[in-house]
């Protein structure tokens, strides 16, 4: 049985609900830190679509957009990009684009100083999301309380750096055991929409839930696999460079670097040398390039891999806010012998379903 799919358009400020749209091609991702795209189209054939799509290209930029799946909202963020087109007969067409609300925090720069001293991730995070939010105009209506995690960070932000909350938030998790991040949407028991900003040192459950299998003749609840393994993602030997630290008029001041990080185990098992340098603007701080070196060497040692399994959740209760939950996977195929893993899904991709087609949905794995 298909899913049903629905698709709200609403005021980005207010939430009021504009238009119900009749999407098509519709694919979207969920991802554990980062902003999660969605692309749509809607062939207007009739006058009345015509103003619709009209409609929706005057509101880019101040629309949010979001997917309900058996109304269960499974996706929500900003309508970005709206580009209608007409070749030389026929209807005219509306491509849509949009991203998740964690897109938001990227097209708003800190414009204040801001200080935090050993303050706690969970409390750093959310109070630069209520900082952005804190004028009306700026209010998109995310939910950012305070979630603690008991890891402690000095930052001093300026204004003169002119840095977007979205990176520097982004720049927090990427340290060594950096916080993650998310924006949840759901209904509540009144149907109405709700976007909370959700925190933790690891998001999801600690316990593997849900089950997905695949047998022997390829059947079961997974219907396609791939793993790639990326030698030229990864490295043996890892660096960090920030900015020059302030000197003397006159004085040339080189980069400051983190230290040589190398992963002597990779080496002692034969591999090479492969060096993977990263540049962070605006950290000078040799400790904090320093975890950002070691973040890099723990996550991107040899030849990284990344893992999806197109799956079919059924009855199952599994929804893109439960990406970071670990789920059990077992294989028993021309590849896989007995392979029964737990694993954690730190993203989503998923195309809709519509007339002709079915849906997929695409879990990806980071290399456990």
């Amino acid at each position: 049985m298909s899913a049903a799919y629905r698709y709200l358009l609403c005021d980005l400020r207010t939430d009021r609900l504009i238009a119900d749209l009749p999407l098509d091609g519709v694919t979207y991702e969920r991802r554990i830190s980062r902003p999660g795209p969605l692309q749509a189209k809607f062939s207007a054939a009739s006058s009345q679509q015509i103003e619709t799509a009209r409609l929706v290209h005057q509101l880019a930029g101040r629309a949010a957009l979001y997917v309900l799946r058996n109304n269960v909202a499974w996706w929500g963020g900003v309508l970005w990009n709206a580009r209608p087109y007409q070749g030389p007969r026929g209807s005219v067409n509306l491509d849509l684009s949009g991203t998740t609300f964690d897109s938001y925090a990227h097209r708003r720069i800190l414009r204040e100083n801001k200080t935090y001293s050993q303050t706690d991730a969970g409390i750093i995070i959310p109070d630069l999301w209520r900082w952005l939010q804190s004028r009306p105009e700026g209010n998109i209506g995310v939910l950012a309380e305070d979630q603690p995690t008991g890891n402690l960070h000095d930052r001093t932000y300026l204004a003169a750096d002119q840095s977007f909350i979205g990176k520097l938030i982004e720049d927090m998790g990427d340290l060594e055991n950096g916080p993650e991040h998310t924006i949840d949407v759901s209904l509540d028991e009144n149907g109405q929409r709700v976007k909370r900003l959700r925190v933790a040192n690891r998001l999801g459950a600690e316990t593997a839930q849900l089950v997905f299998h695949r047998t022997a003749n390829g059947s079961g609840s997974i219907t396609d696999w791939s793993s790639l393994a990326d030698g030229t993602a990864g490295g043996t030997s890892f660096q960090t460079r920030g900015d020059a630290p302030n000197g003397n008029v006159g004085q040339q001041v080189d980069p400051a670097l983190s230290q040589v990080v190398e992963r002597t185990d990779l080496l002692e098992a034969g591999w090479p040398l492969l060096d993977h340098t990263e540049d962070r603007p605006g950290v000078t701080d040799a400790a904090t390039l320093d975890g950002y070196a070691n973040a890099n060497a723990a996550n991107l040692g040899g030849a990284p891999v990344t893992n999806s399994y197109t799956v079919t959740v059924g009855e199952s209760g599994w929804n893109p806010n439960r990406i970071g939950e670990p789920v059990r996977i077992k294989l028993r195929d021309s590849w896989h012998v007995n392979t029964d893993v737990t694993v954690r899904p730190v993203g989503c991709r998923v195309t809709a379903s519509q007339k002709g087609t079915h849906e997929s949905i695409e879990l990806i794995f980071g290399d456990e």
